[in-house]
């Protein structure tokens, strides 16, 4: 999708069907007042739509937030029922008052607020997919914005260690194949990354192996399985015992 002026950037593009898109755009304060056309692109196609969209002036005090929510748990990744996330933007709070965030309507718990910085709960009761998301200030209320929700988090259900090899089962991860390329996994353990040796799922659990390297430091330490990006919750192992806190 085009806008016929580098001013104007597409930040995310939602298909909700064969006709229908949802568009998150950027408009720098500093862009062009103007009209311009929009054009649509798919396989070998392209429709223009001429004056479709137009760049107003801002509005002073308006809240306005960046389209995605960044996980706040060091390590963790994704925005799924549940997560603590951040929310960067511009005059989220106004003076002397309380900032709303809400997700399809849902008012989401909120753990820190400032104009620029919002870090919230993102509801447990929320399905996987779109989300709207409303930013109320105290004094004036957001345009809505289009938010992906994730899948649930994916869990660390067992660890098996024997030596410098541990196996740790994983429920969680998306249906597929029975075999998962270890090239899609990869295990932090004490800060430090690890590539999987194999990867089998049986009856919904994902076995995940790999080798500790003499990197690891000593004693107990975090340990976070990631596929494709996303990220299982976080246990602790010790490398001599079996994990714990799971």
């Amino acid at each position: 999708m085009g806008f016929g002026s580098s001013d104007i950037f597409v930040r995310k593009i939602f298909v909700l069907s064969p006709t229908h898109l949802l568009v998150n755009v950027a408009v720098p304060s500093t862009a062009a007042l103007a009209t311009t056309e929009v054009t649509v692109l798919t396989g070998f196609e392209a429709v223009t739509l001429p004056l479709a969209f137009r760049a107003d002036p801002p509005i002073p005090g308006k809240p306005a937030g960046y389209p995605r929510l960044f996980n706040a748990v060091p390590g963790q990744q994704g925005t799924y029922p549940g997560a603590i996330v951040t929310l960067y933007g511009w005059n989220m709070q106004a003076p002397d008052s309380a900032a709303v965030i809400t997700l399809n309507g849902q008012p989401a718990p909120l753990l820190y607020t400032s104009p620029s910085q919002i870090n919230l709960v993102v509801p447990g009761s929320l399905q996987p997919g779109l989300a709207m998301l409303v930013i109320q200030s105290g004094s004036d209320s957001s345009y809505p914005v289009a938010i992906a929700i994730d899948p649930p988090q994916p869990l660390i259900t067992g660890v098996a260690i024997a030596g410098r090899d541990v196996t740790v089962s994983v429920t969680g991860f998306p249906a597929g194949s029975r075999r998962i390329a270890a090239a899609r996994l990869s295990i932090s353990v004490g800060g430090v990354r690890l590539p999987a040796t194999s990867a089998i799922t049986e009856g919904g659990v994902t076995r995940v192996s790999f080798t500790l390297s003499s990197d690891v430091p000593q004693g107990e330490q975090p340990l976070i399985v990631y596929l494709d990006g996303r990220s299982s919750n976080q246990i602790t192992i010790d490398q001599n015992g079996d994990g714990s806190n799971l």
